[in-house]
């Protein structure tokens, strides 16, 4: 056998090792298993650290009861989403403006055909507050004096609407409004006005009920 073929064939590999002392391949070895070392607890801790996020998210979220969502088909078609009772939905402005209507429409009638104009009030109230209304129209002689004088009764409001109380009522979200109105009495002998401070109390009202989602639960006027 030629002196050729005794070389060791990983003669290239052993080179820089056999430049090295055996103390020295040793540590060169355990600072590159030490490097490795390192870089795997880098990535166990990262994945730890994850993983508690993930478990803190997951226990935060799982703690959250879902909200639930209501929505109304109108004969349309069109859907509606449906707000609790107990959340405004409304703005003050629309809240006002209905406030506003109600009495307006309501006070505006005729010697003519008042049954009729109180009748198209309805509406804006809830049954029992409407009764009640007319109940106190009639006592307080004005429906009376409408008719006898033969009188058209014109109502207006004499400043903004002002809403001094809102918030939850017993399961209903309200506002109390209140704001000043004339009624103006033309009559075949004249005309004459009267002033009044009304206190409106405003409900939320199921949309199936109420095409405006609002009634009015109270209405109490007093002589300005």
């Amino acid at each position: 056998m030629s002196a050729k073929n005794n070389q060791p064939l990983n003669k290239g590999a052993t080179t820089a090792e056999a430049s090295l002392t055996p103390l020295e391949i040793i540590s060169a070895r355990n600072l590159v298993v030490h490097h490795k070392n390192k870089m795997l607890m880098k990535v166990i801790y990262g994945l730890m650290g994850g993983l508690a996020v993930s478990i803190l998210l997951n226990f935060h979220l799982g703690g959250k009861e879902p909200k639930d969502l209501y929505f109304a088909t109108s004969p349309t078609g069109s859907i509606t989403k449906i707000e609790p009772m107990n959340q405004p939905m409304l703005s003050n402005a629309q809240v006002s403006a209905f406030a506003v209507e109600a009495v307006t429409e309501t006070m505006s009638v005729s010697f003519v055909d008042y049954e009729k104009n109180l009748s198209e009030s309805q509406e804006y109230f809830r049954p029992d507050a409407f009764r009640t209304v007319l109940d106190t129209l009639r006592n307080a002689g004005f429906l009376k004096e409408v008719v006898d004088g033969f009188y058209v009764a014109t109502a207006t409001p004499i400043e903004a609407p002002l809403i001094v109380r809102e918030g939850d009522r017993m399961g209903t979200y309200a506002w109390e409004v209140k704001f000043p109105v004339a009624i103006k009495l033309q009559g075949k002998d004249g005309a004459k006005s009267v002033a009044y401070n009304a206190n409106v109390i405003v409900e939320r009202a199921p949309a199936h009920l109420r095409v405006r989602n609002l009634a009015v639960t109270r209405l109490v006027l007093t002589t300005r």
